[in-house]
């Protein structure tokens, strides 16, 4: 069998960790360790699947009532989705291919300009925003009281139904009524000066004159505004198509880790550009959006729900910069630094991991589910990561797993796991780190399967040690179960290169 040169196993450092402990060492350890796991934690893990379950569920039903069964957009690994909460506008990022799409359902009789007032609306929603995926958002409407909510941080806001400049436009979701509030507001944790603008139908440039503050700036919770107007449309009766019931806000716990502020960044920051190449920002993200609703590219067309009602749909799409994968990924790199020192980690490791994962994507999510930019499984990697950072053991949801510093650091954390414990007895560091992307995408005992061993560590180690790395990459890519890994550690492999100078 020819051997594939492997270019990076040059630059990978040599230093092997000392051996103190043996296998069965570490087992002994681990099953006392399994032993601390908290019955009541493992129910709240089997709670938080069966919610997200019973989501997944009234989410398909719903969204495909209004667009259709075979037409439902999912949130996935590389593809970023969010909804209204109507569900009447989606959008879309698909980061792999670097291009974003909106698309709204407008009532019949809709004019072309007010066509594009909501199609400017959903690329402004889009490009300002990171919010909830739309199983998260409807998980949170179906339990709003969930054992969850005492472990996240705060979850941020939904998106707003369609709205106009100054005024209303009604989508075939939206109830035609207001309600008159007090001009006067506190800032609640998760509010921005866009989102309150959405909210009261009043631009953020109005309501930072009003209040002299920056319309590009933070609010900070507690704060008192002025709202120029008086009319504010509940969220509630954005929601009326939706069988669910009204969300309520999780509040932050005291312990938790405050949230990185990449958490709150838009998800597109720095990764759309006007026309002469300037980013798109918070100051022209309404220029941006009107412009891309006055371009040819809108398109028309029609969709059927599955209660067999047509509905008139209006498209836009349109690309993100060229070198957005680096945009995004430059993000994160004090954040993959600080913990691949701490875990002793090797950096490009970490980035050709989130590359093949997420395409660098915190927000990812798949059928696992797994979630964030390492894509963790709560039940499992995110547990016994968070186990060994924090010698506790607790509930690690989607929400805390979309933070990217939060999910790096329990990420790096469970390679720390894999490397220095499973395959703690491989002597060649090359070999464990091909061993541990294998692991990472399969388990270890799948990994021990392709040596002859089962799934017994003990009995594979000998076998590793007696190869090179080359060997060893080889066998893997022969005998690994299954051919999702067996390409997983080709990707892997060939793109820790592409990282080699961000160490």
């Amino acid at each position: 069998m020819k051997i594939k040169y492997l270019p990076w196993m040059a630059l990978f450092p040599l230093t092997t960790v000392a051996q103190q402990q043996t296998f069965e060492q570490w087992l002994a350890e681990d099953r006392q360790a399994f032993a601390q796991y908290q019955a009541e934690v493992t129910a709240q893990y089997n709670q938080f699947l069966r919610e997200e379950q019973e989501a997944f569920a009234v989410f398909v039903k719903e969204a495909g009532m209004r667009w259709g069964t075979d037409n439902i957009w999912m949130p996935e690994q590389k593809r970023w989705v969010q909804y209204t909460e109507t569900l009447d506008e989606r959008s879309a990022v698909q980061f792999e291919d670097g291009l974003a799409e909106v698309e709204v359902i407008v009532a019949p009789g809709t004019s072309d300009a007010e066509v594009k007032v909501l199609i400017a609306n959903g690329v402004e929603n889009l490009v300002l925003s990171g919010t909830l995926d739309p199983i998260e958002m409807i998980r949170r409407k179906l339990f709003p009281k969930s054992v969850r909510e005492a472990n996240d941080p705060d979850p941020g806001p939904t998106i707003p139904s369609a709205r106009s400049v100054g005024r209303r436009v009604k989508s075939n979701a939206e109830a035609p009524s207001t309600t008159s509030q007090p001009s006067g507001y506190t800032v609640k944790s998760g509010d921005t000066l866009w989102g309150l603008s959405k909210r009261f139908n009043v631009s953020r440039q109005l309501i930072a004159e009003a209040n002299a503050i920056s319309a590009d700036g933070w609010l900070k919770v507690g704060q008192n505004l002025i709202i120029p107007g008086q009319r504010v449309e509940p969220a509630a009766a954005e929601a009326t198509t939706t069988s669910v019931a009204a969300a309520t806000p999780a509040a932050k716990p005291a312990s938790a880790k405050p949230t990185a502020n990449l958490a709150k960044q838009p998800l597109l920051d720095r990764q759309v550009a006007m026309p002469d190449g300037t980013p798109v920002t918070r100051a022209n993200a309404r220029e941006f959006a009107e412009s891309q609703a006055a371009s040819a590219t809108v398109q028309r067309k029609t969709v059927t729900g599955s209660d067999n009602v047509p509905r008139d749909v209006v498209r836009v799409a349109f690309p993100l910069v060229p070198d957005h994968l680096r945009v995004r990924a430059e993000k994160f790199k004090p954040i993959v630094s600080k913990y691949a020192a701490m875990n002793g980690v090797y950096p490009p490791l970490v980035y050709a991991i989130i590359h093949s994962e997420s395409s660098f994507n915190p927000r990812a999510r798949s059928h696992v589910p797994a979630y964030g930019l390492m894509q963790l499984v709560p039940r499992s990697g995110a547990r016994d990561a968070y186990l060994l950072v924090f010698k506790q053991d607790r509930l690690v949801t989607d929400t805390y797993l979309y933070d990217p510093e939060r999910n790096i650091e329990l990420g790096t954390a469970y390679l720390r796991i894999i490397d220095q414990r499973y395959f703690k007895s491989v002597e060649q560091p090359m070999n464990r780190m091909l061993c541990s992307i294998a692991a990472y995408n399969t388990g270890a005992g799948n990994v021990c399967k392709a040596f002859g061993a089962g799934t017994s560590l003990t009995r594979a180690a000998p076998v590793i040690n007696s190869m090179t790395p080359e060997q060893v990459y080889n066998r893997l890519q022969s005998s690994l179960p299954y051919e999702e890994t067996r390409h997983y550690v080709t990707k892997v492999s060939d793109r820790i290169p592409l990282y080699r100078e961000w160490q």
